[in-house]
């Protein structure tokens, strides 16, 4: 179920940082019947997993290694759906399609906008966790 208030995630273009950090906090505390400490915990390990993905997103991005990169958006697209960000599922089903079809400079300039997006997401995520 898509949360309206949830942030799209595009770079500070469609709300302020903050204005994220509260949203998605509210939208993880509706997913746990407002229970604080499970949504310290999935706040947490959203985080953890998301950074971790990143990580090995950008490291299989270096390498070239595109089996890799898309089985990271996917993740990645399933963090978005869960939170309720539109714009970031979108993006990832669009590098997911990229992959499977394009080379050259058109996947560079997604890729580079997408890393942006998805970079900005994991800020938001470790100051949800820290709101917990």
């Amino acid at each position: 179920m898509k949360n309206p208030a949830a942030p799209a995630l595009y770079p500070v273009q469609e709300a302020s940082q903050a204005q994220a950090v509260a949203a998605l906090r509210g939208e993880l505390l509706a997913k746990v019947g407002n229970d604080l400490d499970i949504a310290a915990e999935l706040a947490l390990s959203l985080h953890l997993n998301h950074r971790e993905d990143v990580s090995a997103l950008l490291l299989a991005i270096k390498q070239e290694r595109w089996t890799e990169v898309r089985r990271y958006a996917h993740r990645i697209l399933n963090t978005a759906q869960l939170l309720g960000c539109g714009a970031l599922v979108g993006l990832c089903v669009q590098v997911e399609e990229m992959l499977a079809r394009e080379a050259g400079q058109t996947r560079a300039e997604l890729l580079a906008d997408y890393v942006q997006v998805v970079e900005n997401l994991s800020v938001v995520l470790e100051r949800v966790n820290r709101t917990f």
